[in-house]
């Protein structure tokens, strides 16, 4: 019964503590979800930006999965 009881005491002395770190533990994960969504939305920018910088370079040689001296038929005048 004591053994309860002084449990029972030893947490609500250590409420708010606990309390104030189960909020810094939800700030820091929110803050982490956000930093990988950030990062992710700025690398798929870029390759975006990447392969539409890309797809309007006219190709002379060869390239993997391209035929033989291929040109973008929009680029005819090049």
């Amino acid at each position: 019964m004591f053994e309860i009881k002084n449990h029972v005491e030893n947490v609500m002395d250590n409420m708010e503590e606990i309390a104030q770190n189960y909020y810094d533990l939800t700030v820091v994960n929110a803050v982490s979800k956000g930093s990988k969504l950030g990062s992710s939305f700025v690398i798929n920018a870029i390759i975006c930006a990447l392969g539409f910088l890309f797809s309007f370079l006219p190709v002379s040689e060869p390239v993997i999965g391209l035929d033989k001296g291929w040109k973008a038929p929009c680029l005819d005048f090049l």
